[in-house]
């Protein structure tokens, strides 16, 4: 397969690929791969894949009518990507929840979840911790508990946002 046939399955649920050419190739410009469409998929990156997916995705979640519902999950879409590119994602999520989709993403990467999310879970062994605002639900207390570590929590010198910093494993003396 190419990237684009790639793209190109997320609307053969629908039956109508071939007529979504064009809406391809914008949705993968979105996603920054537009210059891989003909590129095997044996061929990608994981980050390069990982693009091609989400470029999928957002054909997938195109409207068949007005008052069709999208829902947009994420399940760790910054794996493999560069900084830029995960922040690229993240706004492109973001920007489909703007839009009315509902988004669910799933991320271990606590401060780009504070900086993106409007709301965060925490789990831990499937069960759901803490829920809430991002500056409500990463304290310290909650991630070292959650993820058994010691860490800091302290407000972004750039944002609203709480910025953590683990430190360690819990018990560590690093």
């Amino acid at each position: 397969f190419t990237a684009r046939e790639i793209v190109l399955l997320g609307r053969s649920p629908h039956g109508d690929a071939a007529s979504w050419e064009s809406r391809a190739l914008e949705v993968m410009t979105k996603s920054e791969c537009a210059h891989l469409a003909d590129r095997l998929v044996t061929t990608l990156s994981g980050g390069e894949m990982q693009r091609v997916h989400l470029a999928r995705v957002l054909l997938q979640l195109e409207p068949l009518g007005k008052k069709d519902p999208k829902c947009l999950l994420l399940d760790e879409p910054i794996s493999n990507l560069d900084p830029a590119h995960q922040h690229g994602t993240l706004l492109l999520a973001k920007q489909c929840a703007r839009e009315g989709a509902g988004v669910l993403v799933i991320l271990h990467d606590l401060n780009l979840a504070a900086q993106y999310a409007e709301r965060v879970m925490l789990m831990k062994n499937g069960v759901l911790v803490a829920s809430g605002l991002p500056g409500d639900v990463l304290t310290e207390s909650c991630v070292n508990e959650v993820f058994e570590v010691r860490s800091r929590v302290m407000k972004s010198p750039v944002s609203e946002a709480p910025a953590v910093f683990v430190l360690g494993p819990a018990g560590s003396r690093v």
